[in-house]
Order: C-alpha cells, then structure tokens, then sequence
C-alpha cells in the first residue's frame, strides 16, 4: 500500500499501543493504513514441522481476526490486515518501502522482544527506507512536539517536526544540545580547558537560528521556540520527552557521538523516551 501508515502487529500491549497511534495519525492525515503480522518460525523454534506449521498459521490467523475487530469503524475502509509467513525484520522493513511511515511498538512478545526496545523495532529503526515511529506506553499525553536540531542533518527531521506540530495543532520545541568532545590522541582524553564557552554557544547558535528561520517561515502557525542547552542529546532529549506528545530525531547524527547506521542519539532516544519517538528519513 503506497503511501499507507504500516503497523507492525503481533498481539502484545505495546503492538496494540502502536496501532492506536496509528489510527490517531491516519485520522490526522487521511492516509491508509496497513496492520501487518509476520508469522515466524524463528519466533518459535529453530525448525518447524508441518503440524507446527498449521499451528503457528492458526495462530496468526486469529491474531489477524483480533486486529481487524480493533480497527475503528471510520477506518476501516482504508485499512488492510494482514498476516505472511516469514521473518519480522525483513517482512517490516521491505513493507516500509514506499510506506508513509513504519510504526513499531517499543518491544513485542516472545523472545525477540525481551530488550527494552526489542530486536525487531531496532532492526526496522535502523534500516526501514522511510521514517520509523517507535510508540512506548499509552498514548502520550504532552503538551508539545520535540525535536533534536543538527544543523548537519536538519533535514527532514525539522520538516518533520513542523508538519506534525501543525497538524497535532501544538507548539514545537527546537532543542539543540551541544557539547566539547574530549580531546583525543596519545596521552590526552581529557576535556578542553580555557575555551570562552558562552562564545562556542553563540557559534553554536549561529549554526541553527538560519535552519529555525527556514522552517518557521514556512510553517507561520506553528510557535515554534529554539532552545540550546549544553549537554549529551540523548539525555537531554529522554528528558525533554516526559512532557511531550512526540519526540522526532534524525537518522544519523555528526560528530563524535554519531553511529553507523543509526546514530547513536536516535537509537537512545528511541529506546528511552517517555513518549512515541519518530525517527525521520
């Protein structure tokens, strides 16, 4: 489904939170919806006989019939449930092709959601082709959107951001946090010392009121606020999301703290936020 908002399901609370996100932002957005199950035998078992088989196909069968009765009436003429046989990470990750956005739920039932942000949800947040919302908990209940600025990689994380401080008809909080990186090389490792700090700030600012005004301009109703804060991201964002409705980071981060695949401020982030963490491709 091109275009669609897909749901990775599997009958645990944290799968039944996402859907619910999702049906909020197909409301918001009108956008089709797509609940997909991936029945795996590696879910289960090493191998899989064919009366296993039957089982484990019964099983997301119901699973499939217990989604479909939680899908609001106003939504289901666009929405698709559906089951295939075969592993979760690759079945959600090819669905994210073309998809509006992937939604996970923070962790899934059985033994690939024992991490706190299970090995699924980890898998798609680092290589679905498109934006990835991981949901934790109930429907968060913040008064704000959030959203980390890197001027290296501002976008589509801030475009992001402002489109859904417009359509959740909220107030946008910019955070860019920064810090010195500790010097490096043989005998060193320790912080930099006699650096004006308020003028690094002010460099620091520099670098994004330019990106605050792009996207303000274009978006005149959003209240936007830039704030700047000297600390790690990925603490200051996980703090930032206590009171927030939604939390959007980008893929890929710069410096010192970034990742590979996944930086490294977006993978804590979306492990560790207190509220739903969109992380924007």
């Amino acid at each position: 489904m091109t275009g669609a908002i897909v749901v990775g399901i599997d009958g645990s609370t944290q799968s039944q939170q996402a859907m619910e996100w999702a049906f909020d932002e197909a409301r918001r957005t009108g956008a089709p919806l797509h609940l997909l199950h991936a029945a795996s035998d590696r879910t289960y078992s090493g191998h899989v006989d064919q009366l296993f088989r039957e089982v484990l196909i019964e099983d997301a069968k119901e699973l499939v019939a217990a989604a479909k009765q939680k899908v609001p009436t106003d939504l289901t003429d666009r929405c698709r449930v559906e089951w295939v046989l075969g592993s979760p990470v690759e079945v959600l990750v090819h669905a994210a092709e073309g998809a509006r956005m992937m939604v996970v739920g923070s962790h899934g039932r059985g033994a690939i959601g024992a991490a706190l942000l299970g090995a699924v949800g980890r898998h798609v947040a680092r290589h679905a082709p498109g934006p990835v919302v991981v949901v934790h908990g109930a429907s968060a209940t913040g008064s704000r959107v959030v959203v980390g600025l890197d001027p290296a990689t501002a976008e589509p994380a801030v475009q992001m951001a402002f489109e859904q401080a417009a359509a959740r008809q909220l107030p946008l909080t910019v955070l860019h946090a920064w810090t010195l990186p500790p010097l490096t090389g043989p005998g060193l490792g320790v912080p930099m010392t006699g650096i004006d700090m308020d003028d690094i700030e002010r460099g620091e600012r520099s670098s994004v009121d330019e990106v605050m005004k792009t996207w303000a301009g274009k978006y005149p109703d959003v209240d936007a606020e830039l704030q700047m804060v000297r600390g790690d991201s990925r603490k200051v964002l996980v703090e930032a999301s206590e009171n927030s409705e939604l939390v959007v980071v980008g893929a890929h981060g710069r410096g010192w703290f970034s990742g590979l695949l996944l930086g490294s401020t977006s993978s804590a982030v979306a492990a560790h936020a207190h509220c739903p963490v969109l992380i924007a491709r």
